[in-house]
């Protein structure tokens, strides 16, 4: 009679482990699923409005939307370079400002 106890008791021990062992992996699977859908590729409550043209969108210095990124990156880099251009330059060359000799080259 003792056998047959020990035998039952190890299969039902093995049905509640490996049936634990399947609600967690159900519940992960759950989890991760729920995850991809909601996320979707964008960010939280933002949506483009403007079809993709950053350039003339209202509302390009709040968005976060990787093309908005870039574009603000592009507007931003390509101001710098024209602040570059429009700023003088200073007249003295290197040539001029250096020390020349009396007695000619040596």
């Amino acid at each position: 009679m003792n056998e047959a106890d020990q035998t039952g008791g190890a299969s039902r021990r093995e049905f509640l482990r490996g049936g634990a062992r399947y609600a967690l992996l159900t519940a992960l699977g759950a989890v991760s699923a729920t995850l991809v859908q909601r996320s979707g590729g964008k960010l939280a409550g933002q949506t483009c409005i403007n079809q993709g043209i950053c350039r003339s969108c209202e509302t390009l210095a709040e968005c976060g939307l990787p093309p908005a990124l870039s574009a603000k990156e592009f507007y931003f880099r390509s101001s710098r370079r024209e602040e570059a251009q429009t700023i003088p330059l200073k007249s003295q060359s290197l040539l001029t400002s250096a020390p020349t000799s009396k007695g000619g080259v040596s």
